[in-house]
This record gives C-alpha cells, structure tokens and sequence, in this order.
C-alpha cells in the first residue's frame, strides 16, 4: 500500500474510532460541567461520523474501496478512553484531535505532490473541521496547539 492509501486507511480507522469513543467517553460524564463536555463530544462524535461518511465517499468515487479495510478500528483508543473524569477526557480528546490535524495535513501535502487540487481541497476542508474541533474544546482545557500545528494552519 503506498504512503497516500495508508494515510487514508488511517484517516478512515481514526474518524470512526474517534465517532465511537466520544460516544463512549460523554456517556460517562456526570454532573452539570460533564453534561456540557459531554455535549460537545456527542456533537464532535457525529462530525466524525460525517467525515468517515465523506472519506468513505471519496474513495468510492476515486475507485479506492478495494484497498480499503472497512473494519479497522483503532480498539487501543477506544479501550484506553479515560472514564468519568472531565480533565482526562477532555485531554485525551486533545490528542485524538491534534494527532488528526497532522494527518490530514500529511495528506493536504500529498495531494499537493499528485497536483490533485480537489484531494488537497477536500482534505484541508476535514483538517479545518478537526482545527476547530481543537480549539473549541481549548475552551476547557486552556490548551493551545502545537506551533507547528497553529503554523499549519496559518499557512492555508
């Protein structure tokens, strides 16, 4: 598999993992400051939902879809999710984020190496979504993303 389809695949395991384990992480949250956290999540989680739907799309309309693994979840995510407590949560969620902003940028460039100007439109659309998803949860945690992350994106 070459370096474009193996960042796909990645992309697609992590958009569902991601979807999954929000779920499962603000169901776990109690109290008022958790019901918003988890509120979020749940919104996050359906924005990934929507961005496994459209990269599934995306290689259906490529002809990609025989070289994609339509199983692959991330279990390690899901299993390692913190439970029940804001901070961890919130946190982890940071990570799982910026971890996809440098994925997505990895395929922004090699969109950008094929000349594909519809692959690095498409891509930098779901690395905004995955940004914002970032900074709105900053609100929480105070978090700022790595420079080399906010330079990414002050360079689009």
């Amino acid at each position: 598999m070459n370096e474009f389809m193996t960042k796909f695949q990645k992309a697609m395991r992590d958009e569902i993992s991601a979807a999954i384990v929000y779920i499962k992480m603000a169901n776990s949250l109690k109290g008022f400051q958790g019901s918003k956290i988890a509120e979020e999540l749940l919104e996050h989680s359906a924005e990934e939902f929507e961005h496994y739907n459209e990269l599934v799309s995306f290689a259906a309309k490529h002809g990609l879809t025989t070289m994609l693994d339509f199983n692959d979840i991330d279990m390690d995510v899901i299993k390692n999710a913190p439970l029940n407590d804001d901070t961890a949560v919130l946190t982890y969620t940071q990570e799982l984020e910026a971890t996809a902003i440098s994925d997505y940028k990895k395929l922004v460039e090699l969109a950008t190496e094929e000349k594909s100007e519809e692959a690095k439109k498409f891509f930098s659309e779901i690395m905004s979504d995955e940004i914002n998803h970032f900074d709105e949860l900053a609100e929480w945690t105070g978090q700022t993303r790595p420079c080399k992350l906010a330079q990414e994106n002050s360079d689009d």
